[in-house]
């Protein structure tokens, strides 16, 4: 079993507790809130059957790619410290 997040799942720590995304659902633009970005080490966008859609550096702001479809995806965060925290989210048009 997961620990659950107030938006999510998460894997190994608690060492984020107000990490959270919003907003959700969205059109083109995730913010990531209750982490630095100095914490964090990669973010990847995947879809449902776990393959990559997007892998990103550092950033707060995440631009969805225009080409991806509207559907259900998730938000993987990795930290410094190599734990990764997992949101679901919904992709709008």
């Amino acid at each position: 079993m997961f620990p659950i997040g107030r938006s999510g799942f998460f894997l190994s720590s608690f060492l984020y507790p107000e990490l959270e995304i919003f907003p959700n659902p969205a059109n083109q633009v995730l913010y990531i809130n209750g982490i630095q970005l100095s914490d964090i080490q990669t973010i990847e966008i995947l879809d449902v059957n776990g393959k990559s859609v997007s892998l990103m550096s550092r950033q707060l702001e995440i631009k969805l790619p225009l080409t991806m479809p509207a559907g259900t995806y998730l938000l993987k965060i990795v930290t410094k410290e190599n734990d990764s925290h997992f949101f679901k989210f919904i992709k709008l048009r």
